[in-house]
């Protein structure tokens, strides 16, 4: 409902709206691990914390499980950890710069 009430509003005062719905958890998947260490480092976060970072994702694997039976691991190549409770953040610290891009194309 708060949804529809702001549209209203901001369609009575003659503003235009724009909307992105972003399925979050398949963007996950689609981080790209080098871009997000380049940006967490042009945002500050360097020398132990970013080590941390990357030796967090360095040669990080996976594997899938059916019924009892695991799959042979695999390389993750893209994508912050899922479940991992740092992954929220530095999934926000990746995208953080989009909504400021998003408004100059309006």
């Amino acid at each position: 409902m708060a949804l529809l009430e702001i549209l209203q509003h901001r369609k009575a005062k003659g503003q235009t709206t724009y909307m992105a719905f972003v399925d979050i958890k398949k963007a996950y998947d689609k981080v790209p691990i080098e871009a997000l260490q380049c940006k967490l480092y042009l945002v500050g976060i360097w020398g132990r914390a970013l080590e941390f970072i990357r030796a967090l994702y360095e040669e990080a694997s996976a594997c899938v499980q059916v019924g009892g039976h695991y799959s042979t691991p695999f390389e993750i190549l893209c994508g912050v950890l899922q479940g991992d409770p740092l992954s929220p953040i530095l999934f926000n610290l990746f995208i953080n710069d989009l909504v400021p891009d998003l408004k100059g194309l309006g």
